[in-house]
């Protein structure tokens, strides 16, 4: 399955979040199959961002990162500070977030998806379905 970076944290939430009502076989084959590469990547994702945060930040005496601390909605955050390259950061990691990356997934049939009614899920949560179904033009090419 083929999807963007920026793709990525999204339709693992939306596909997380609609697991607990699909059929427990196709639930456990998202979930442990496509759910764990996706989190690694994400994990991958987040350990490359910090280290180009790391890299462009301003550095003090000693030639270390400078962190900032803030509060934001009750809980403290701490950052780098990068100043005046900040701007460059965020084109960056925009770019990065434009890279296609493949998790190895095999689409499973719009049958195993849906349980004794076929109207469970909404059409928002079918489009967060969508990329791990085979489409159905390609299910009755398989079978004709």
């Amino acid at each position: 399955m083929k999807m963007k970076l920026a793709e990525l944290e999204g339709t693992l939430s939306g596909v997380l979040s609609l697991q607990a009502r699909l059929p427990s076989k196709t639930a456990y084959w998202i979930g442990s199959v496509w759910a764990r590469e996706a989190k690694k990547e994400l994990d991958t994702l987040q350990d490359h961002r910090i280290k180009m945060a790391e890299e462009m930040a301003e550095k003090d005496a000693e030639g270390k990162p400078i962190t900032i601390t803030k509060e934001v909605n009750g809980q403290t955050i701490q950052s780098y500070k990068l100043g005046d390259k900040q701007a460059a950061f965020d084109k960056e990691y925009q770019d990065l977030l434009k890279t296609h990356i493949e998790i190895a997934f095999r689409q499973l049939p719009y049958e195993q998806f849906i349980g004794k009614n076929p109207s469970d899920f909404s059409v928002a949560e079918m489009f967060i379905l969508g990329p791990f179904i085979i489409p159905i033009v390609e299910e009755a090419a398989a079978t004709a």
